[in-house]
């Protein structure tokens, strides 16, 4: 279910002044996200990016700060860059949107092997990328965005 739109912008501080200004909402202090296993282009590597998410909500909005050559580069341009959901049984999802014509372009993993979060390629939702997240990061990610301590600090 949607619950978020990604943008991807050159300067996190930047770009939270300039959505606060503009949409009228409050964003997280940043966080600096860590994934065990990445894997995109068929490459597993740990990744790392820096991001918040606005308080208001839902539609909750997250600005990213693009970071290397991957799904987060800025070589995807700055602005929108996808639409994103919770799902409680992620494996069966991407299953799902999979057979629905959808192709996998990056997916984040727990140090266990975990599915996380799945990311889609935009060309197959009509130039939209879309962004699968774990039911069981919710808990961990509402504290945040109502303000409290980040996802990993106080789970």
């Amino acid at each position: 279910m949607l619950n978020h739109i990604g943008i991807l912008v050159e300067n996190l501080e930047e770009g939270i002044a300039r959505y606060s200004d503009i949409l009228g909402v409050r964003f997280r202090p940043p966080f600096h996200g860590k994934f065990a296993g990445f894997e995109q282009n068929g490459v597993l590597a740990p990744a790392e990016l820096m991001l918040t998410y606005s308080m208001e909500g839902p539609v909750h909005v997250e600005l990213m700060q693009a970071t290397g050559d991957g799904v987060w580069s800025a070589k995807h341009g700055f602005g929108l860059h996808h639409v994103g959901g919770f799902a409680s049984d992620i494996p069966a999802e991407m299953r799902r949107l999979i057979q629905a014509g959808l192709a996998p372009e990056a997916t984040a993993y727990t140090p266990g092997g975990e599915l996380l979060l799945s990311y889609f390629r935009p060309g197959d939702l009509m130039g939209t990328r879309y962004e699968l997240l774990s039911e069981k990061l919710r808990p961990g990610w509402e504290r945040w965005v109502a303000g409290g301590p980040p996802p990993g600090h106080g789970d």
